[in-house]
Parts: C-alpha cells; structure tokens; sequence
C-alpha cells in the first residue's frame, strides 16, 4: 500500500535491496508472534535485533563506504544469530510453538548466510582503501631506523625524544639498588 504510493524514482535504495527485504519480512514474521506473560523481555529483545538487522542492511544498501559496509554487514549477522538463539529460548519457555519457530529461523539464518557470502566477497574483491578511510602516519627519520626491541634490552622513544632503556629480565636486580646506599 505504501509502497504504491511513492513514484519508484522517489524510491530509496534499500526499498529494492534483497538483503533489505529479507530483513524486512524476518521482522515481520516475528511480529506476529504473540506475547506470553514472562517472556516479554526476550519478545523485545527479538524484535530489537530484528529492527537493527533492517537498520543495518538499510545503511549498506543506501551507500555505505566500503570499510562501514563490511563493519554493518558483520553487525547484522551477528544480529540475525541473536535472533535465532533468542526463538530458542522463547520455544524453550513454550512462548512459541515449533511451527512458528521454524520459519522465522529459517528466515534468520537464510539472511545470515547471505550476509557472511557478501562479507567473504568482499573481502576477495577489495581494492585499495581510498585516503579518506585510511589514517597516515608520518614516518620520521627519527623512528624509521629504531628497532623497538634488541636481545635482552627494551628501548623505546619516548614522544618527546628521550630513550628510554631498561631490561626485560625481571630476575635481575636494578641497578643502584636503595638498600645497598643504605649500608654505606
């Protein structure tokens, strides 16, 4: 009805996604699912980790950069395991019964593995991260000859040019020792 409404170049990109619309019916299955007096609070949580799973495909769908892409792509999938886990304890608390289980599981999981294909797939295809995305980290003169550790001594460069050394070999003594200037 809604969607009848809107001129499809008024459309938003993640009306015709089909990782969006796998979640948006996931959510629907499941509010169809009767509330039962205790059980509520794991009713909410499903119904919460199913808005997240459309929010998050909704984003990757409506142009996400690559990086958040992938980072969202892995939330909702997490997402789509609470969602399953979540059925199980309410079918384990005969909050639902098998038939309404099985669907919205199957759903849950389907999406899941569609999610962790395209995860995988872009992972095989990544290109270059553009500059915007990725931190630089000037490399002085200073740091690029220091070797952070040598056999048996620890040296660091402090952020104000100082070395530091010490030894890693916590079984020697320090050096100057406050009890030995005690004594003399």
């Amino acid at each position: 009805m809604f969607n009848s409404m809107l001129d499809e170049s008024d459309a938003c990109p993640h009306e015709r996604d089909p990782f969006f619309l796998l979640a948006r019916e996931l959510h629907r299955l499941i509010l169809r699912i009767e509330p039962e007096r205790g059980n509520g609070i794991y009713l909410s949580r499903l119904k919460h980790a199913a808005l997240r799973i459309s929010g998050y495909v909704a984003e990757v769908a409506n142009g996400a950069p690559r990086r958040r892409a992938r980072s969202l792509d892995g939330k909702a999938r997490t997402a789509c395991h609470t969602v399953s886990w979540l059925l199980l304890y309410l079918h384990d608390a005969n909050a639902i019964t098998t038939e309404t289980l099985q669907p919205i599981d199957a759903q849950a999981k389907r999406l899941a593995r569609r999610l962790a294909e395209r995860i995988e797939n872009a992972a095989v295809r990544s290109t270059p991260i553009s500059e915007a995305e990725t931190p630089i980290v000037p490399a002085t003169e200073e740091l690029k000859g220091a070797v952070p550790f040598t056999e048996g001594e620890v040296s660091l460069m402090s952020p104000i040019g100082f070395e530091i050394q010490g030894s890693d070999d916590l079984s020697k003594e320090p050096p100057g020792d406050p009890e030995e200037g005690a004594e003399s």
